[in-house]
């Protein structure tokens, strides 16, 4: 995974001592890569179109479960994305925040800096 790291950081212009990003996509990289084969042996056993198939799916269900509350039972919503007793999105100024803390600076943008690791 260094390697595929390395390049991950090389096309985006970072350098991965100082930022953690290039390790994270690799390392989720990897753990679609586990999760799809992990479920396609233990459902139909080795099978390179049911494999595809469930790696497709894993990263179309990756983001979703980073970012939505799907462990909260049906109808409920998240406290603070208009739930009950939720802060977040209460008046206008709070969302320009909240959009900009789900959407990450991308590298190369007006005022990218990679995060310091503290190494």
């Amino acid at each position: 995974m260094a390697h595929l790291e390395a390049v991950v950081a090389e096309r985006c212009g970072t350098d991965p001592a100082t930022d953690l990003r290039p390790r994270l996509l690799t390392s989720v990289f990897g753990c679609v890569m586990k999760t799809a084969v992990t479920q396609v042996s233990t459902a139909c056993g080795p099978d390179a179109d049911e494999f595809y198939a469930m790696f497709d799916r894993a990263l179309t269900a990756l983001v979703p479960t980073l970012t939505e509350p799907w462990h909260l039972p049906c109808g409920e919503e998240a406290h603070g994305a208009g739930g009950k007793g939720g802060t977040a999105g209460a008046d206008s100024s709070s969302s320009d925040t909240a959009d900009h803390a789900a959407t990450p600076p991308q590298p190369g943008a007006k005022g990218f800096r990679p995060a310091e690791t503290g190494r």
